[in-house]
């Protein structure tokens, strides 16, 4: 339902949101300096996620934190989604949204196959990742 990856990752998780807002977005320049917070925030995000799925699987390989780092560009680049939603219309509400969701639906084959790891035969076939 989210116009926007910010718009996503805020309504993802309410208590992960406020901490790392708190403990780590704002500390890290927060709204003066967005780019730096919004970059250090998902470099924390996806370090930590790569250390539990690595505890949880015994593999360090990677795929987490490529997958929160991804996610910066994006949501830093989601003002310009918002004003398109905003702005377009009918159509501009739709090229947000379906934007949206292919984004972080081709990032999260990242995410998921750290979870495919964890629960096995999480994908019905092989996955296609190492």
């Amino acid at each position: 339902l989210s116009r926007t990856p910010a718009e996503f990752w805020r309504r993802w998780n309410n208590r992960v949101h406020a901490w790392l807002y708190r403990h780590l977005f704002v500390p890290c320049g927060g709204k003066k300096h967005p780019a730096r917070a919004v970059w250090l925030t998902f470099l924390f995000s996806g370090l930590f996620h790569e250390l539990t799925f690595g505890i949880a699987t015994s593999r360090f390989d990677g795929y987490q934190l490529a997958f929160f780092v991804m996610q910066a560009p994006a949501v830093l680049l989601s003002g310009k989604l918002s004003r398109l939603a905003r702005r377009g219309g009918m159509a501009g509400e739709i090229v947000a949204r379906a934007s949206t969701i292919l984004y972080l639906g081709a990032t999260s084959i990242l995410f998921l196959h750290g979870v495919d790891r964890i629960f096995d035969h999480f994908y019905a076939g092989a996955h296609w990742l190492l």
